[in-house]
């Protein structure tokens, strides 16, 4: 028999059940303070109810202070709801005073500053000035942050410098730590760092350098920061959490992490999978992950050479490509990026299947060539880091150190290889090597 909290919790307004849910999420970690919230549509497309449902939970939450608006750009967590209230950390440690919910409002008003007249920011990269994306092809993440970058702070009056790590200045290298250093050296007002990428020992160094620096700094990154240093990061375990969740909503009950390789982020997209999972109510034994004893994740990988090897040996094992019959689940298969899809495509074309027809397949990080081929994908929100980072700087020149994290989720882009009724057009992938 239900208990009277069980009952009451049924029983409990919609728009009451979604205010508890979301401050579920924020307490557990999985919406961290500076999470931007998805789409209030999406939201109510997600908990079954109409948007002015959505729109009531999310006004009770910004009341109490846990949720905050900035205009133009989205609803943000402000405090997790055990903090409620509470002070806030900002940077080197000090404590500011509590907001109440009235001036929390009042911040998401006046959060975009109007000027920064005579600033100059200096944009650090490990890119060269000439690597644009027509010209860097699939991989170009880092040029379209700095364009996202650069159109904020001249919106706002400002210039820009640019340091390439991948240029040798003076007749050297600069290392990351050199380059911040140098930076603050030469009269920078603010520094952007963009690594959107896994560069070893790129965040010790950050870190490091941004310590004592005399001038404020963003570090825009692939995942969060563990330090007092404020930053931009898109969520890699949000992202393994939205292709899990895809691939269940359009039918697939049976779910396969093809992983030929183990690394940090291939770890965090994995996590989010297995989130889903849970919170959609399967069985832990629905995500299988394959092979069970990947390899490491070396410099220079060939991705999609990887994806070919692990999906041969998978069509021979009778792994994944499982077609769907009567009391059979659909397979549905997350590959841990594009690169990796596009080689098990090749592979199962080979032996006679088709995404979309004998299974589905989602990867991450919307190469250009997943347009050509039908490739669901997660795409990375790179210009949102860039833009976000922006106004992160802009608020920080004007003594504003209350937003030190901003955690920003993918979009989810669905094509033919996740449809189950297409007719199979992804099968025939050819490697780009």
């Amino acid at each position: 028999m239900a208990s009277v909290a069980d009952r009451s919790q049924h029983e409990a307004p919609a728009y009451v059940r979604i205010v508890r849910d979301m401050m579920s999420r924020i307490s557990q970690g999985r919406w961290p303070v500076g999470t931007m919230l998805p789409a209030r549509q999406a939201l109510a497309r997600e908990y079954g109810v109409a948007l002015a449902t959505v729109q009531r939970a999310i006004g009770q939450l910004m009341d109490n202070g846990t949720l905050m608006a900035h205009p133009g750009r989205g609803t943000f967590v402000a405090l997790a709801p055990g903090n409620a209230g509470a002070a806030s950390v900002a940077a080197g440690g000090e404590r500011q005073a509590p907001a109440s919910p009235a001036m929390a409002r009042r911040a998401a008003e006046t959060a975009q500053p109007q000027s920064l007249s005579n600033a100059t920011v200096a944009i650090i990269a490990p890119v060269s000035l000439d690597q644009m994306p027509a010209a860097a092809g699939s991989e170009a993440w880092e040029p379209l942050v700095v364009r996202a970058l650069e159109r904020v702070v001249a919106g706002l009056g400002g210039r820009t410098g640019f340091v390439s790590l991948a240029q040798s200045r003076q007749g050297r290298r600069s290392s990351w730590g050199q380059a911040i250093r140098d930076a603050a050296a030469e009269g920078a007002s603010a520094t952007a760092v963009i690594e959107v990428y896994d560069y070893r020992d790129a965040q010790s160094q950050i870190i490091s350098a941004a310590a004592g620096l005399p001038c404020p700094l963003v570090y825009v990154t692939w995942r969060p920061v563990p330090y007092f240093v404020p930053h931009v990061y898109y969520d890699a375990r949000q992202a393994g959490y939205q292709a899990a969740e895809h691939l269940v909503r359009v039918g697939y009950r049976r779910l396969v992490f093809l992983q030929p390789f183990t690394a940090e982020w291939v770890a965090n997209r994995l996590a989010g999978a297995r989130d889903a999972v849970r919170r959609l109510g399967l069985p832990e034994d629905s995500l299988t992950v394959w092979p069970r004893a990947p390899g490491g994740h070396p410099p220079q990988t060939d991705w999609v050479e990887a994806g070919y090897r692990v999906g041969r040996q998978a069509a021979a094992d009778r792994v994944l490509f499982q077609p769907a019959r009567r009391g059979r689940e659909r397979t549905g298969i997350i590959a841990v990026n594009d690169h990796t899809a596009y080689g098990l495509l090749r592979a199962a074309g080979e032996s006679g299947r088709a995404a979309g027809r004998d299974f589905g397949i989602i990867g991450f990080d919307d190469a250009p060539q997943s347009r050509l081929v039908g490739l669901t994908s997660v795409r990375p929100p790179l210009e949102a880091l860039g833009e976000e980072a922006g106004h992160l700087l802009a608020r920080a020149l004007l003594g504003d150190a209350s937003a030190m994290q901003v955690s920003l989720r993918s979009l989810l882009v669905p094509r033919a290889s996740t449809c189950p009724t297409a007719t199979g057009s992804t099968s025939g992938i050819q490697s780009e090597t």
